[in-house]
C-alpha cells in the first residue's frame, strides 16, 4: 500500500523538489540523506531553527520547512538542485546568506534568529527570512510550505493562508511582510511543477488538508532591488495545546509585526562577542572558524546534552561535553557555562563522578565549566556548584590513584578551577586541585601515541606541524560555524547529525591549541610552528588561560620573530606564569606578565620567494603555500 503523501519516506520524493539534504543525497547515488546544515537562534533562547546549504528553514520542533524557488524569465529556479547556489556567514555570524544566480544576477536570501514583537500583546523569539532580488529584471519569489523534515519526512495537519498570515496546524507559523499575489497547493513535491505550468491561481485566503494537498506555495512578485521578509515564530513549547484550551486560539503574531534586520543582528553578534578570544593568522580561516564557532556554541553549547554520540565515532559522551567545556571557558563564552555546569552537576553521584547516559566520566567537564562561573564570586553560583566542584576534585584524585584517566583533560581542569577556588576563599580545595592537576599532567606526559578521541589535538600539542595541515583541511570542511559529525573521505557528511556542536567545539579548540596550550608552568606559545608563517605577523586576543587572559604578538627583524605578550590576571591570586614558544626558541622563558622578548633566528625556509628580508617587519611569501 502507498503511504500517505505527508509519510511518505524522504527518496520518494521527486527531485528538484526536496530540500537540499535529500537532493545530494540523490545526485550522489546514495540511499541515505546527506545531513548538513546549520543552527539560527539568539543567545538567550538558544537554538530555534535550522537553515540548510540551499536556504530551507526548518524550525525546530516542526514537521515542515520552508523553502523558496524564483521565477525568473526562463524558468523556475530551485536552490536545492541548481549549480549557481553559494552560502556564507554574514561577518562570521549565525546570519545565514544564500545567493542564486539567475538571467540577470542574483537572488539573496537571508535567515536569522531574532526577538520580535507583534501588536497587541505577541513578543517572542522568531526566525526571520529576507529575500532580496538583486538582479537586473523582476522575478517572482514563491515562499513554499512543505511537509518535510530537512533530513527526511515530515507531516502537516492543515494550512490556512489569510492575506499575510500563515498558520500550519492551527497555529501562526510564517507572517509576510506582504500578502502573496498568488497561491497554489497540491501533493508534496508537485506544487512546483504546477507553477511551472502556470496552474497557480489568485487569491487571499486558502484552507487545506492532506486530502487536498497540505504543501503550498505563496507567490510574491519581486521588483529589481526589492526585498520580502518572513516571520517564522518559534513554536510553542507544548505546541499550543495549553494556550488552546484555556483561550480558543493559540496566540501569535498578526500581519503587524517588528523586527531588527539582519545588519543590526550582526553588530549584536559582533557586540557579544567583543571580549571573546580572537586570533589574527596568516590562514584567515582559523581566525573565522574561530569567530563564527564561537557564536555557535552561545547558541547550541546546550544541545550536547541532547545529541548522541556520532554513529562508530567512537567519542564518548563525556568527552563531547568536554570538548563543549572546555571550548566556551577558553574563549570567554560564559552565558552558557553556568547552565552547562548545573547540568553536569546533577548527573554527579555520591562519590563525585560525574556519570552520563552512556555510563562515562565527564568530571573534567564540570570543571572547565564551573570555573568561570565560580570565578565571578555570584553567591547563587558558589552555592549551587562549591559542593559538586569540591567532590569532582576530590573523585579525580581518587581516579589517578586508580591509574585510569578519565577524558575531558583533568590536569587543565583542575589547574583552571583553582584560580576560582581562591577568588571565592576555598585555599584548601584550590591547593588539592593545584597539587592533583600537576600530578595527572604527570602520569598523562609518557602516554604512548594520541589518544583515539583526539588524535588532532595532540599532535598540535606535541608541535607536530602536520597536524596544523590537517586543522587547516578541517576548517574548510562544512561552514565557519557549523560542521556535522562526521565528514567521509570525499568531504560529504555521512553521520547522523546535520549539525554537531561537540565537533564544532572541538574544532575551535584545536584552533586555541595551534597558537597557545597550557604548560606546567605557563602558556606555551604556537606548540607547532608551520614554516610557511616565517616572517609574517601573527596575533592572538584574550585566550583564558588559569594565569589570566593571554594576549601576544610576533613581529619580525630580519630572521628574529619579537614576541610581544601580556597576561591580564582574573584575580588578585592568579599566578604569575613562566611563557615558553619551544618551537620557535627552545632556550626562550619569557618571565612575568607582560613584555616584549627578541627570540633566536629562524632559518629562513628554502621555499621562501625573497631569501631573506632586507628590514625589519618584511614579511616574504611561501611559494608552496603549504606547511613543511
Amino acid at each position: 500500500m502507498t503511504p500517505p503523501a505527508d509519510t511518505a519516506p524522504a527518496h520518494a520524493v521527486p527531485a528538484p523538489l526536496q530540500p537540499l539534504a535529500l537532493a545530494r543525497a540523490e545526485s550522489l547515488d546514495r540511499t541515505a540523506p546527506v545531513r548538513a546544515w546549520a543552527p539560527l537562534g539568539t543567545v538567550d533562547a538558544g537554538v530555534v531553527a535550522d537553515v540548510d546549504g540551499a536556504g530551507a528553514v526548518q524550525l525546530r520542533g516542526a514537521g515542515w520547512h520552508l523553502d523558496w524557488w524564483v521565477g525568473a524569465e526562463d524558468r523556475w529556479h530551485h536552490p536545492s538542485v541548481e549549480a549557481a547556489v553559494r552560502q556564507r556567514w554574514v561577518e562570521d555570524a549565525p546570519v545565514l546568506e544564500t545567493a542564486m544566480r539567475v538571467p540577470g544576477g542574483d537572488v539573496v536570501h537571508r535567515a536569522y534568529g531574532v526577538r520580535a514583537s507583534s501588536a497587541p500583546e505577541w513578543d517572542d523569539t522568531a526566525v526571520v527570512v529576507e529575500v532580496r532580488n538583486d538582479s537586473a529584471v523582476p522575478v517572482a519569489l514563491a515562499l513554499a510550505v512543505r511537509p518535510l523534515r530537512l533530513d527526511g519526512a515530515g507531516g502537516i495537519g492543515t494550512v490556512e493562508v489569510d492575506g499575510a498570515v500563515v498558520r500550519v496546524d492551527g497555529t501562526v507559523a510564517a507572517v509576510l511582510s506582504r500578502p502573496p499575489a498568488r497561491l497554489a497547493h497540491g501533493a508534496p513535491g508537485m506544487v512546483a511543477a504546477q507553477l511551472s505550468r502556470e496552474e497557480d491561481q489568485q487569491a487571499a485566503r486558502l484552507s487545506v488538508g492532506p486530502a487536498d494537498g497540505n504543501e503550498v506555495a505563496l507567490v510574491v512578485p519581486l521588483p529589481h532591488a526589492a526585498t520580502v521578509r518572513v516571520l517564522l515564530p518559534r513554536p510553542p513549547a507544548d505546541g499550543g495545546r495549553r494556550r488552546r484550551r484555556r483561550r480558543g486560539a493559540v496566540p501569535g503574531p498578526t500581519a503587524t509585526w517588528d523586527a531588527p534586520d539582519h545588519s543590526a543582528v550582526v553588530r549584536g553578534w559582533e557586540a557579544h562577542t567583543r571580549d571573546a578570544a580572537r586570533v589574527e593568522l596568516p590562514e584567515p580561516v582559523l581566525g573565522s572558524v574561530l569567530r563564527a564557532s564561537q557564536r555557535s556554541l552561545a547558541l547550541a553549547a546546550l544541545d550536547v546534552f541532547d545529541e548522541p554520540a556520532g554513529t562508530g565515532s567512537g567519542v564518548t559522551a563525556a568527552t563531547r561535553v568536554a570538548w563543549v567545556a572546555e571550548a566556551l571557558a577558553r574563549c570567554g563564552i560564559e552565558t552558557p557555562l553556568a547552565p552547562l555546569a548545573t547540568g553536569l552537576g546533577a548527573a554527579q553521584r555520591l562519590g563525585g563522578a560525574v556519570v552520563l547516559a552512556d555510563r562515562s566520566d565527564a568530571t573534567a567537564a564540570l570543571l572547565h565549566a564551573a570555573a568561570p562561573v565560580l570565578a565571578t564570586g555570584d553567591p547563587v553560583a558558589v552555592e549551587d556548584l562549591l559542593g559538586p566542584v569540591a567532590k569532582a576534585v576530590h573523585h579525580l584524585g581518587k581516579e589517578l590513584g586508580r591509574g585510569r584517566r578519565p577524558p575531558g583533560h583533568p590536569a587543565e581542569a583542575l589547574g583552571r578551577v583553582a584560580p576560582a577556588l581562591r577568588a571565592i576563599e576555598q585555599p584548601d580545595v584550590a591547593d588539592e586541585a593545584e597539587r592533583l592537576a600537576e600530578a595527572h599532567r604527570a602520569a598523562a606526559a609518557p602516554v604512548d601515541g594520541p589518544r583515539h578521541d583526539e588524535p588532532l589535538r595532540d599532535g598540535l600539542r606535541r608541535g607536530n606541524t602536520d597536524s596544523l595541515a590537517t586543522l587547516l583541511e578541517r576548517c574548510r570542511e562544512g561552514a565557519p560555524g557549523a560542521l556535522p559529525d562526521r565528514v567521509g573521505d570525499a568531504g560529504v557528511p555521512e553521520g547522523s547529525l546535520g549539525f554537531d556542536v561537540a565537533a564544532v567545539a572541538h574544532r575551535l579548540t584545536a584552533v586555541l591549541d595551534a597558537v597557545l596550550v597550557e604548560g606546567p608552568d605557563g602558556p606555551v606559545l604556537f606548540p607547532a610552528w608551520p614554516r610557511a608563517w616565517w616572517g609574517q605577523s601573527l596575533e592572538a586576543h584574550g585566550i583564558r588561560t588559569r594565569w589570566g587572559r593571554a594576549s601576544f604578538a610576533v613581529r619580525w627583524h630580519g630572521e628574529r620573530p619579537a614576541l610581544l605578550w601580556e597576561v591580564e590576571p582574573a584575580g588578585a591570586d592568579d599566578p604569575v606564569p613562566t611563557l615558553t614558544a619551544p618551537a620557535l626558541d627552545p632556550a626562550w622563558r619569557g618571565e612575568g606578565r607582560s613584555g616584549e622578548a627578541l627570540l633566536a633566528p629562524v632559518e629562513v625556509p628554502p621555499t621562501l620567494v625573497a631569501l631573506r628580508p632586507r628590514g625589519a617587519g618584511s614579511a616574504p611569501t611561501d611559494e608552496g603555500g603549504t606547511f613543511s
